[in-house]
């Protein structure tokens, strides 16, 4: 059945995550398992969400179906029966994907074939030039007929020739042992879910991907064949109400556009700057969005010289220190910037004493 697709915006702190969070419970307390998915962008993420999805009224939950993009791809090609796809299908790991580029490398320079990489073609660095490119490439969905075609229009190189060769020999051997890597367990899993299969999500009702800036031509199209089975899909993007800073918020402008095209009827829900629902809170920690200057810089920051607001000072007494738990470094350039930052920790382990543990760089 055709879902309706719900897009929630809004800047940090507005709450998103927490009217997800309510919407994902109703759905996860009814009787069946399996009728919800809730999509997030690392498994940091969604070990974070699985503490926030518990509440006292929701203390506890078997199968809370919280996955990332890659478990989400590894769950449906797991679930596949091996004639979908010809027979049994396994993953390539990292260093297994290196030792397969390796033998592609050498079977051409057995061959003679490499001519411009010939100097190079018994170092690492060589592996490490095709196995980010083949990477690369599979990510934006550019077969080797693509780039080919692509190189074509431009003027094919003996540099271009050589990658392209080493690419189409790579995605054979993957297809001739029945191998995916990372970037290619997208791909496999589109086209089972493309070819019917619905397995082990058959029974999803409720889709929620959040956390997100973008999506890959892949994901957007796993996406929209989710949003034709569930009843409903929410997706969350990090948007102003009110466009101030557009290079901030440019790519997530242009997801909204492409989500538009995709989902027709796409209905967007915006919700106006706020305090959220931080998680810190929840655990009765300290709040870090609770700082007046944080969320005055947190607004402030990017915008044009001419449209800066000043601090209104004493309109929070709550806390009215905060400004001095902000130090803000100058610097000029990038590598002055890593300069005055490893200084400022190496003075806060050396001479106040705090622990490696209890520092986090941004």
């Amino acid at each position: 059945m055709a879902s309706g697709v719900t897009l929630v915006t809004g800047p940090a702190r507005a709450g998103k995550t927490g009217r997800l969070l309510a919407r994902y419970r109703d759905v996860l307390a009814g009787d069946a398992l399996g009728q919800a998915l809730w999509i997030a962008p690392t498994w940091r993420t969604a070990r974070e969400l699985y503490g926030r999805l518990l509440t006292r009224e929701f203390p506890a939950c078997f199968r809370p179906g919280i996955v990332t993009f890659d478990s989400f791809a590894e769950n449906v090609l797991q679930a596949a029966p091996p004639s979908a796809i010809g027979g049994v299908v396994r993953y390539v790991t990292g260093s297994m994907k290196r030792q397969l580029v390796r033998c592609v490398i050498e079977s051409a320079s057995a061959q003679g074939t490499l001519k411009h990489f010939a100097p190079i073609a018994k170092t690492d660095g060589l592996i490490d030039l095709v196995t980010d490119f083949t990477g690369e490439l599979k990510r934006l969905e550019i077969r080797p007929s693509d780039f080919s075609k692509a190189c074509r229009r431009r003027g094919s190189t003996a540099k271009d020739r050589e990658l392209l060769a080493l690419y189409e020999a790579y995605q054979n051997l993957l297809a001739e042992h029945q191998l995916y890597d990372q970037e290619g367990r997208f791909w496999t899993a589109r086209a089972l879910l493309q070819a019917g299969q619905r397995s082990p999500y058959e029974d999803v009702r409720l889709v929620v991907v959040d956390g997100f800036t973008d999506f890959t031509r892949t994901q957007h199209e796993i996406l929209e064949i989710l949003a034709e089975r569930a009843e409903q899909m929410i997706v969350s993007l990090p948007l102003e109400t009110v466009p101030r800073r557009d290079d901030l918020f440019a790519k997530t402008v242009e997801t909204l556009h492409r989500l538009r095209e995709r989902h027709p009827g796409l209905e967007v829900e915006e919700l106006p700057r706020g305090k959220g629902d931080d998680p810190r809170s929840d655990a009765g920690r300290r709040r870090l969005w609770a700082w007046p200057v944080l969320a005055h810089i947190e607004q402030e920051l990017f915008k044009g010289p001419h449209e800066l607001q000043p601090l209104v000072t004493g309109a929070h007494d709550d806390d009215p220190s905060d400004a001095e738990r902000i130090e803000i470094l100058a610097a000029s350039g990038q590598l002055g910037e890593v300069e005055s930052v490893a200084r400022r920790i190496k003075r806060l382990i050396v001479q106040e004493q705090v622990r490696p543990n209890e520092i986090v760089v941004v």
